[in-house]
């Protein structure tokens, strides 16, 4: 869990750095108002991408659909491979931990047999 919050820290920072938010306080404060464009923009592109709310829509649906609207980083952003290979290993990681449980309860469990 800790390598997957140094990844995200570590995506965070490229993104932050990419869209030159970190720095003098001017500067910051000119970098995030362009930033804010640059999410509208996001938010346009993934409402154009799964479309607007049908009034039928049930609550599921819309948080499914609310989720998928939250800025988030695309292939192209900076910080997106690495904050998803760290994803990957993260999970790689916790197939393995349960997998090796897996293994270690299997053995400590004696077989039985069924006798006629």
């Amino acid at each position: 869990m800790i390598d997957l919050s140094r990844a995200f820290d570590g995506a965070e920072t490229t993104h932050h750095r990419a869209f030159h938010l970190v720095g003098a306080k001017h500067s910051a404060v000119n970098a995030y108002k362009i930033y804010q464009g640059f999410i509208s923009n996001r938010r346009a592109q993934l409402l154009a991408r799964y479309g607007p709310q049908p009034s039928d829509t049930s609550q599921i649906q819309i948080n499914k659909l609310d989720n998928h609207l939250l800025p988030r980083l695309l292939p192209e952003d900076n910080g997106f491979v690495l904050w998803h290979s760290a994803i990957r290993r993260y999970i790689d990681s916790i197939t393995d931990a349960i997998d090796k449980f897996v293994e270690r309860v299997s053995n400590e469990v004696p077989e039985t047999t069924v006798e006629d």
